[in-house]
């Protein structure tokens, strides 16, 4: 995938508002942004990018780091969405 520093700073914002970009546009539904974040039963804590789990004071979290290399930072979201109940 290419993209511009632009574009992935708009899809952070989604990610962290319920699908709505900088400018306040839908951009995903709140399902999907809750199913991004939500772990495959086959995939203990992995979520399409996001890697589940827990702060040092039990609060639900939610984490990037993407394949650069070499690495970056870590982008953390707390609380994550709410999950998706299948």
């Amino acid at each position: 995938m290419i993209s511009t520093a632009s574009d992935m700073a708009a899809w952070l914002i989604a990610q962290n508002s319920g699908g709505r970009g900088p400018g306040g546009a839908r951009i995903a539904s709140p399902q999907t942004i809750a199913l991004m974040h939500t772990p495959s039963p086959n995939s203990g804590s992995y979520a399409l990018g996001w890697s589940t789990g827990e702060t040092p004071r039990a609060r639900p979290s939610s984490s990037t780091a993407g394949t650069c290399s070499p690495p970056r930072p870590t982008r953390r979201c707390c609380p994550p969405p709410a999950t998706v109940s299948r």
